[in-house]
């Protein structure tokens, strides 16, 4: 592997170079300001990267998955709604010195990502044969609503002690949660087949459900204000947007193959 080959942008041995210098900068270094940089270039950069990376899996997936092609199309502009979201985060941090407002730009795209995402796993469970499809997913979405219950009665007393403002950014950030255990359930409606049927093309759903849980960590962490170090929830976040990337990586490198995890799992 020559030195062009390492520095491509989804190379796994670039972007975990990138990675463990982020990680290695926010626990070790003493600059903020360095910190600050790091963090917010740094995760844009991994959220570019993987945006070009699921795009390239859809203009690779033989359109003869029309399906499978679409899903990869909206997880595509799922994660480039994401680098909106990144890069409106980093314009009030670096440009204008400033915390991010409740109800921001920023907060707008990362919801309307979990939306493309919603669409995205639609077309993937459409083209994965499975007995009794209809009924599995019911009863996820059943496990996740109360779920969705039990943790918001949980909040409940929390949510009255808050002040007006405290209340909105409390709202947001527990939407967020909301967010991520309905699409964790759904997500692991692909560990059935999955598990049953374990190849390559299998690798990449794993990684893809790995690295919503990594993104779960994180927001479960924030929304909880976690007494642990920030430095120590951020490596999750980076985690996340690494997986990603390995599951473009791992499902480009196979996109020849004319087979997909409907036909494995059948």
């Amino acid at each position: 592997m020559g030195f062009k080959e390492i520095i491509q942008l989804q190379n796994p041995v670039f972007v975990t170079v990138v990675f463990l210098f982020m990680t290695g900068v926010i626990f070790f270094s003493n600059n903020e300001l360095l910190k600050l940089y790091v963090d917010n270039v740094g995760v844009l950069l991994l959220a570019i990267t993987a945006a070009v990376g699921f795009y390239q899996c859809h203009k690779k997936t033989d359109p003869v998955f029309k399906n499978e092609q679409k899903a990869w199309f909206f997880i595509f502009l799922a994660i480039l709604l994401r680098v909106f979201g990144e890069f409106f985060l980093a314009f009030y941090e670096i440009v204008l010195n400033a915390s991010v407002p409740a109800l921001s730009l920023a907060d707008l795209t990362w919801h309307l990502s979990y939306i493309a995402f919603f669409v995205g796993f639609i077309y993937t469970a459409r083209h994965i044969f499975m007995p009794q499809k209809k009924a599995i997913l019911t009863f996820i979405i059943l496990v996740c609503i109360v779920i969705f219950a039990q943790y918001g009665i949980t909040q409940q007393t929390l949510f009255t002690t808050l002040s007006q403002e405290e209340k909105i950014t409390h709202l947001i950030n527990f939407t967020y949660i909301l967010w991520d255990i309905l699409l964790l359930g759904l997500l692991s409606f692909l560990l059935i087949p999955i598990l049953r049927s374990y190849n390559k093309f299998s690798q990449s759903y794993l990684l893809f459900i790995l690295a919503f849980i990594s993104f779960t960590i994180f927001d479960a962490a924030f929304a909880i204000q976690w007494n642990a170090t920030e430095d120590a929830i951020e490596v999750f976040y980076y985690l996340g947007y690494l997986l990603l990337i390995y599951t473009v990586s791992i499902r480009g490198n196979n996109h020849n193959i004319k087979t997909t995890i409907s036909q494995v799992t059948t």
